[in-house]
């Protein structure tokens, strides 16, 4: 049976199907996913998604923890560093660790005001250690509001650590705490959730072998740093 003709059984075939489809035709990535779709039996991408879905599950699949550690005074050097961030990612339910560790998340983004205003500000911001980004050609991310470091990132060791600064937020230390933790617990639930309903996008997950690699390189300083926080 022919690819063009043979039954997809996920939704992941069919997106891997719709790429090739819009790269050969030349259409939009929406036509190909209807055209995909098709070919595989069903009467559009919305009728194969309602199929093929899987419902999610009732509760929680991975359990996140927040850590925070904040400096007594700032640096004359680099005032606008304040704390440091552990997030432990704990999976529940049968959730593959394994697979855990390859996803792909996005750091969230903290901004005040509006750019109709011409206030919009970014008033702190928590940035990954180097250990944990990822800088792969269509796995990497960075921000669309303003030019800074990456936003993608993977866990070791089911943690990640990042470093947090202040450029003049007004909130207090608990309330930087509560929406940061709010923002990641959200994004990282999302994430493990779509993966497990088959809905999460290809660059969300890093191959095996890359991911290997990246652990190889960055592995011994990503526990070396877990070690000395947690002391």
């Amino acid at each position: 049976m022919s690819k063009e003709t043979q039954p997809a059984t996920n939704l992941q075939e069919i997106k891997k199907h719709a790429k090739q489809l819009s790269k050969e035709l030349g259409v939009k990535y929406m036509e190909g996913l209807n055209l995909a779709a098709k070919a595989a039996g069903f009467q559009n991408w919305n009728h194969a998604f309602n199929v093929l879905r899987v419902k999610g599950p009732s509760e929680t699949l991975v359990d996140v923890t927040c850590s925070f550690k904040w400096y007594a005074e700032r640096s004359r050097y680099f005032r606008e560093r304040v704390g440091h961030l552990q997030v432990k990612v704990t999976p529940m339910l049968g959730f593959s660790e394994e697979v855990l560790q390859r996803l792909v998340f996005e750091i969230p983004e903290f901004w005040i005001g509006s750019e109709d205003a011409g206030d919009r500000a970014e008033h702190f911001r928590i940035d990954s250690a180097y250990f944990h980004r990822v800088t792969s050609a269509d796995y990497f991310r960075e921000s669309q509001h303003t030019r800074r470091s990456v936003l993608s990132f993977h866990l070791v060791d089911s943690q990640w650590h990042a470093t947090i600064f202040d450029y003049g937020t007004k909130l207090t230390q608990k309330e930087m705490e509560g929406e940061i933790q709010d923002a990641l617990i959200a994004h990282v639930q999302k994430v493990a959730r779509d993966h497990y309903t088959n809905v999460l996008d290809d660059f969300r997950v890093l191959p095996k072998d890359l991911h290997e690699e990246m652990v190889v390189v960055c592995g011994p300083a990503a526990r070396e740093y877990a070690a000395a926080f947690s002391a």
